[in-house]
């Protein structure tokens, strides 16, 4: 009896070890293990990592949360199997990726339903610029003092495109330049749609941002 309670004891121990060491490692050696050693546990490890912020973001674009789960779960499937069928499959930057397959997906959904969404373009030699970051450090102190409740419903009423760069920017906490490549644009463009996005947002609620 006690070499059998000695023996889980230990597979326990071996299991939270495990479990413990995946927590800790990067998304880069993640995605390396599941690339060369096809690591289930690397992939699960991302899965949780990522898996409620996708679902959140598609459930921001899509009103049944049944299609908003089968679009998430069809990204993590799909993001396995294009990172075990070769090792020349590479991704650098991994939250980058996820978010942009989490559009393209979305895109998909709205095109097999007849219904593309509009998107605002920007032309780059335009507006390739650098535009300061003091509205965005003014919304992110207004995000922990407004009404959170209010401040969802204004977004929700933004033209797709600024509500789309919002939610990255601001509730998913990306970089300007990993918002650039899940959109597709330079990192010039990206500040123009957030100063655009901010601008719009502070009409709606009709208060200083």
């Amino acid at each position: 009896m006690f070499l059998v309670y000695s023996y889980t004891h230990k597979c326990n121990d071996s299991l939270f070890l495990a479990t413990r060491v995946m927590s800790e490692l990067t998304d880069q050696q993640l995605v390396f293990r599941i690339s060369v050693f096809h690591d289930q546990d690397a992939f699960a490890q991302l899965h949780s990592r990522y898996y409620p912020k996708i679902y959140k973001f598609i459930a921001y674009k899509i009103a049944r949360s049944e299609d908003a789960e089968d679009i998430s779960s069809q990204i993590f499937l799909k993001t396995w199997e294009y990172l075990t069928s070769s090792r020349e499959n590479k991704i650098r930057n991994f939250r980058a990726f996820i978010y942009k397959a989490a559009r393209n997906n979305v895109a998909g959904f709205y095109r097999m339903q007849g219904n593309t969404p509009k998107i605002l373009d920007i032309d780059d030699t335009e507006y390739e610029i650098d535009l300061p970051d003091v509205r965005e450090d003014i919304f992110k102190k207004q995000l922990t003092i407004q009404d959170t409740e209010q401040l969802i419903e204004c977004t929700q009423k933004l033209h797709d495109s600024y509500r789309e760069i919002i939610a990255l920017r601001f509730f998913e906490e990306l970089t300007i330049e990993e918002i650039a490549e899940v959109i597709g644009k330079k990192p010039g463009n990206v500040r123009v749609l957030i100063h655009r996005g901010l601008q719009a947002l502070r009409n709606l609620m009709n208060t200083t941002i």
